[in-house]
Formats: C-alpha cells, sequence, structure tokens
C-alpha cells in the first residue's frame, strides 16, 4: 500500500472521528419565537409587527436586525419587494425573553402577496444564524383618507351650498324692519318774524284800530302821530 492510499484512509477515518463535533459546532441554538400581526397590510401608512423572542440556549445570543421581503403569493422564491431591514443589535441572556417592534412601509395596489419576515441572530462564537419568524399571505387594503383632496372638495362644495340656502332665507323670510326717518321741523321764533316784517308801505289807516278790535295802537302809528 503506497503512502498516499495510507494518507487518505488516515483522512477518513479522522473525518469519521470529528464529524459529531463538527455537527454540535454547526448546530443552530434553540431559540422560540412568536408575531403579534393581524395579516393585513394598509397601503400608504406604517403596519407594526411586534416579533417576540425566547432565548432557550445555554449562551447569550445576539438579535442583530431583523428584514423581511414581499413575495408572490403562489411562489413564495419569487420576491416582489424587499422591506427595510432594521438594525437591532440587542443582546439576549440565556432564558430571557423579549420583545421587539417592527415597522414596514407598502405602497401596492389592493391584492394578496406572501410576507416572509427573519431575524439575523449572532452566538457566543460570532456565528451567524437566521430565523424566519413570519411566513404566510396577507391582504393588502388601501384606507380612505378624511383629507382626501376629492372628499374635500365636496365638502367645500356642500359648505358653499348650506351657507347660500341660508342666507337666501335669511333675506326672504326674515327681513329686518325698516325705520322711518323723522325730518325735524324748523320752528321760526315768532320775534324773529316779526323784526323781519317790513310795514313801511302799508297805509296808516290801515293800522287804525276797529270798534270790536283792541285799543291798542301800533307803535308804528304812535311814532307816526308823535
Amino acid at each position: 500500500m503506497s503512502i498516499r492510499t495510507n494518507l487518505k484512509v488516515y483522512l477518513c477515518l479522522l473525518f469519521v472521528l470529528l464529524s459529531p463535533f463538527i455537527a454540535w459546532a454547526q448546530e443552530k441554538p434553540e431559540i422560540r419565537t412568536s408575531v403579534e400581526f393581524s395579516g393585513v397590510v394598509h397601503n400608504g401608512k406604517m403596519n407594526d409587527m411586534v416579533i417576540s423572542f425566547a432565548n432557550n440556549a445555554d449562551q447569550e445570543l445576539n438579535v442583530v436586525a431583523i428584514q423581511g421581503a414581499f413575495v408572490n403569493h403562489d411562489d413564495f422564491n419569487q420576491v416582489v419587494r424587499k422591506l427595510t431591514a432594521y438594525k437591532v443589535n440587542k443582546r439576549v441572556s440565556a432564558g430571557d425573553i423579549v420583545e421587539i417592534p417592527f415597522k414596514f412601509y407598502a405602497d401596492f395596489s389592493p391584492n394578496e402577496l406572501g410576507l416572509v419576515v427573519s431575524v439575523d441572530f449572532t452566538d457566543k462564537m460570532k456565528t451567524p444564524f437566521n430565523e424566519i419568524v413570519h411566513s404566510a399571505v396577507v391582504t393588502l387594503v388601501t384606507t380612505e383618507s378624511i383629507f382626501d383632496l376629492q372628499i374635500l372638495s365636496v365638502y367645500v362644495l356642500l359648505l358653499g351650498a348650506a351657507v347660500g340656502i341660508g342666507y337666501m332665507v335669511k333675506n326672504t323670510y326674515f327681513k329686518p324692519a325698516q325705520k322711518k326717518r323723522t325730518v325735524p321741523q324748523v320752528v321760526v321764533p315768532v320775534k324773529e318774524a316779526e323784526k323781519k316784517i317790513d310795514q313801511s308801505w302799508i297805509p296808516e289807516h290801515h293800522f287804525k284800530a276797529s270798534p270790536k278790535q283792541s285799543p291798542k295802537t301800533s307803535p308804528k302809528l304812535k311814532k307816526r302821530r308823535a
């Protein structure tokens, strides 16, 4: 038997002896995950998902990041759009349970898509491993906004029509009574009127008192007689 043949035999025996240790080193730590999610994704807004992680391993683990993607609901291997990865970098001691919130944005037409979310970990040896926490079909819906421009324009038109009708009703049935303006009469004092009368052209006999009249003589006549 040649030296090369002996070397191959020794290498095979060594691999067989070390295979249990290699398998142990590559074994993924025991963890348990759960997700709180409604299964409905709202378009045009942030959606919330809460991931619970229980470290059942006998070592400290590090939650590195959360990532995900929308996929074809008939073929989960066909990625439609990837989600923005969320960096966590949170250490979890053995036996601890933590909750990690995960927010993601969607902008699709109402439809059904698959949603796959996974968490990246590292163990105490900095060895990375991945755990899928959500893999299911979700429903994408579009929520009507109260501030939609078309709806807002309709509200403005209805408000304008209501104001116009109210103004017409007020002017038709609730007209205010018009107040009559009274013009004050100018009263001329008697003394002032007497001063303005010119009696120089009146004949003297008109100033003679008649039998039925008062015997008082006009001041003008007294002056002439004097």
